[in-house]
């Protein structure tokens, strides 16, 4: 037996929800996520360097080993798509780590109708314009602004989402090519 709530409410469904506080939660999580994403792409490019720079001493090794003709067109033959691999990977890591290298489109959202929480458009204003702007407007534009937010943080973190898959699927074709290498260099 279950015992009534002093407000009366015995299920959740009946329950008032605080929407300020849901946005704010979506809000959090997207900066959350994007914090992960930049974060990944970190790691992402750690794997790389050290990837390369492994493979760049194997490389001079085995050149320097006097290795046979044929030897060294295997090393080239894996180390061409390897480095491509790897060049990919790196660059949709800074792709990450640097939203700017690539275009979000806008699907149609104006900017101006965000401007009270972006930062470079609170930045462009001075800081009376900004305080007129946001003490003028009405509850229901504050609440379109922040929900526009929001939408572009979810496109935003969409988009480092993809860098990141292709990253890392970038990042093990060249791991692959590396353990060729690798194998092929110690014969």
């Amino acid at each position: 037996m279950s015992l009534p709530e002093p407000n009366g409410i015995e299920r959740v469904a009946d329950y008032r929800m605080d929407l300020t506080r849901l946005v704010y939660m979506l809000y959090q999580d997207h900066e959350q996520q994007i914090a992960r994403c930049d974060m990944k792409a970190n790691l992402i490019l750690s794997a790389n360097s050290i990837l390369l720079a492994v493979t760049a001493s194997l490389a001079t090794r085995f050149i320097q080993g006097n290795g046979t003709h044929l030897g060294l067109v295997l090393v080239a033959t894996l180390l061409v798509p390897m480095l491509l691999a790897s060049g990919f990977a790196i660059q949709s890591a800074l792709s990450i780590a640097y939203p700017r290298l690539w275009v979000v489109p806008k699907d149609g959202v104006d900017s101006s109708d965000s401007e009270l929480f972006f930062s470079a458009q609170i930045a462009a204003l001075s800081p009376e314009q900004y305080l007129h702007k946001f003490l003028a407007a009405g509850l229901d534009d504050i609440k379109r602004h922040v929900l526009l937010n929001v939408h572009a943080k979810a496109r935003v973190l969409t988009a480092k989402y993809r860098q990141v898959r292709r990253g890392i699927s970038a990042t093990l074709v060249a791991f692959v090519f590396w353990v060729l290498l690798i194998f092929s260099t110690s014969y």
